[in-house]
């Protein structure tokens, strides 16, 4: 008689495998219908990206009573700034993920496509610049323009790409999202 029980974990594992496969699809069907693949963002533009964003310089006030200068890290202004550093990174992090961690895989029949130009025209009408010349540049405006229809199709981009960059940058890129969530 032959043990097969080696063979039925194996099996077992490759079902599981399967199954975790299917339920973690790498596309993600935004709410205009349109069905992207998230792939992943390489790295170092990441890491290049996050430097244009630097800290800002903690203020530092006068304490009287101990004849120093100290750091005040609860300024309106200082807190008013780091807000708009946070939101520039969001929003930047949103902008680097729909153009380099995102494919299109399908467009709904009858919705604009990526080719065509009605809707070049329609942004430029609402002073959007849209380069025609560049596929990239006119992808990313119409996945972010045109496709992404409501807010739940960026935080669904997001999550996507958080899976596929790793460990440390889904950190950074939960970071962000936290903070795009306030925007």
């Amino acid at each position: 008689m032959v043990d097969t029980t080696y063979n039925e974990q194996i099996q077992n594992t490759l079902v599981h495998m399967e199954e975790r496969v299917v339920t973690q699809p790498d596309t993600v069907t935004l709410s205009s219908g349109v069905v992207v693949r998230s792939k992943d963002v390489p790295k170092p533009r990441i890491i290049a990206l996050l430097e244009q964003f630097p800290d800002p310089e903690v203020p530092l006030v006068e304490n009287k009573d101990k004849g120093r200068m100290e750091r005040n890290p609860k300024s309106e202004s200082y807190i008013e700034t780091v807000n708009q550093v946070n939101m520039r990174r969001g929003l930047a992090m949103l902008d680097i993920i729909i153009v380099s961690g995102t494919e299109i895989v399908s467009v709904p029949e009858g919705f604009p496509k990526v080719e065509d130009t009605d809707w070049i025209e329609e942004l430029e009408l609402s002073h959007i610049p849209v380069r025609r010349s560049s596929p990239l540049a006119r992808k990313f405006a119409w996945l972010k323009y045109v496709a992404c229809t409501d807010d739940s199709d960026y935080e669904k981009l997001l999550t996507r790409t958080q899976m596929q960059v790793g460990d440390s940058e889904a950190h950074v890129a939960q970071q962000l999202q936290e903070n795009f969530q306030d925007i």
